[in-house]
């Protein structure tokens, strides 16, 4: 078709240009022109040295630079032209807020980078030991510094990187343990907090959110003068003391166990005990006062049962060792020879679900002495009722009141024997027995 202009003469209609196809794109030629997409305003492909590739770019105005930089969209075949057209849509929608495409990229690709760089927890806690464990000169505390971060943290906050934890995440993870080994709860957040420190240090938080863990958990000081230790019945404990406690001891803690359900003792007491406090003579084992929660010495009537365990416990040590005990050996020494960590023993019963008489919680080697408590209190021992301040006595809670000052110390024992007696008969009747 032509049309006429002013002076007469006839002119063709300017044809439109073709969109761009993958005809086209295919037969573009190292040497060839840029092609238009004609779609998306400033959508182009340049050729490449190979025939039939091409680089995509979309060429447009910062509204940040005034500048006309490229921004690349990836290269043809790979990218699709259906994609490179969107990938140019969605930067034209953030011209249209004003936003420069190619700044928004970059510096998205920086956040990722920064975000790959930021260790987990449980990597900076590895960095973090593996920095300063050198410094360390008490080898049982290197080595329980990471085994209690892998028993009570790792499993629930290991695998979250350490810009994502919040003082929460801490202080759910330490609830379980913060009331029954307060202790160990304690180290464990001690823990927690150098490494957050130590990450802190390094920029990968802006600040350590275990410092104010302890505004989310109870007071463990006033929560045990209100909560008693979760405690196994006491008629359970027999079963619990012949089906579980007294299998496969050789070489475990479980004869540490058993002696402190016998002797109603604390669990320090326990661990620190040597030979030289025994008095076999007399069956009585003399807690020095450097052991007892009360710094008095405190004296313990032995059962039958418990010299059973201690001349056990001696041929053990022989056949370990290829000679009898010394004075200042331990009576219940850990498989390496030394003193059993205070979470051996809770570690022992949380791994079996030992239930205890508080809903919700399990039963705790402290809660012995409770389970103690009630049989005495409910029980008689020859024929008697036990006395009240004979089970103060037995558990060491006072040692001089007025209705027990008058008694001798060998008295006090004398009185004692037939309770601690009574008591190791009992665990030995089990009506379960697998």
């Amino acid at each position: 078709m032509t049309r006429m202009n002013e002076g007469g003469t006839g002119q063709e209609r300017r044809k439109p240009k073709p969109i761009l196809t993958d005809t086209l794109a295919r037969s573009i030629k190292p040497d060839g022109p840029v092609l238009p997409d004609r779609t998306v305003k400033g959508l182009k492909l340049k050729p490449t040295s190979r025939k039939g590739r091409g680089y995509w770019f979309l060429i447009y105005t910062s509204p940040i630079t005034k500048k006309q930089p490229e921004l690349s969209l990836g290269t043809y075949p790979d990218v699709s032209i259906a994609e490179a057209r969107e990938k140019a849509t969605e930067a034209r929608k953030l011209l249209a807020k004003g936003i420069d495409p190619k700044i928004a990229r970059d510096a998205e690709k920086a956040g990722s980078a920064v975000n790959d760089a930021i260790p987990t927890f449980e990597e900076a806690a590895r960095q973090c030991y593996g920095m300063k464990k050198s410094a360390w000169s008490n080898g049982k505390h290197t080595n329980q510094w990471l085994s209690t971060l892998e028993t009570y943290i790792f499993p629930t906050l290991g695998n979250r990187k350490v810009d994502t934890l919040k003082a929460s995440d801490f202080a759910n993870a330490l609830s379980p343990i913060w009331l029954e080994i307060a202790e160990t709860a304690r180290r464990v957040k001690q823990r927690c907090q150098a490494i957050m420190k130590w990450c802190w240090a390094r920029e990968y938080v802006v600040s350590n959110v275990v410092d104010v863990v302890t505004e989310l958990l109870p007071d463990p000081t006033e929560a045990r003068k209100s909560t008693p230790q979760p405690a196994m019945r006491w008629q359970d404990v027999p079963d619990f003391v012949n089906n579980v406690v007294r299998k496969n001891r050789m070489g475990s803690s479980r004869p540490l166990l058993e002696w402190l359900i016998l002797t109603s003792a604390r669990s320090g007491e326990g661990r620190h005990l040597t030979w030289s406090q025994i008095d076999f003579k007399q069956a009585i084992w003399n807690i020095p006062p450097c052991n007892t929660k009360m710094k008095r010495l405190h004296n313990v009537p032995l059962s039958s049962r418990c010299m059973e365990i201690l001349d056990e416990q001696k041929a053990y040590f022989k056949l370990m060792n290829g000679r009898a005990p010394e004075p200042t050996d331990l009576v219940f020494p850990s498989p390496r020879g030394k003193v059993y960590s205070d979470m051996t023993l809770s570690k022992f019963m949380k791994d079996r679900l030992v239930p205890s008489d508080t809903e919700g919680r399990y039963a705790v080697p402290h809660g012995f002495r409770t389970s103690f408590r009630g049989w005495a209190t409910l029980n008689q021992v020859d024929g008697k009722a036990v006395e009240e301040h004979l089970i103060e006595l037995c558990l060491a809670h006072v040692e001089g009141n007025k209705s027990i000052r008058a008694y001798k110390r060998e008295d006090l024992i004398k009185l004692r024997r037939p309770i601690m007696q009574a008591y190791a008969n009992y665990l030995a009747t089990s009506t379960n027995i697998k």
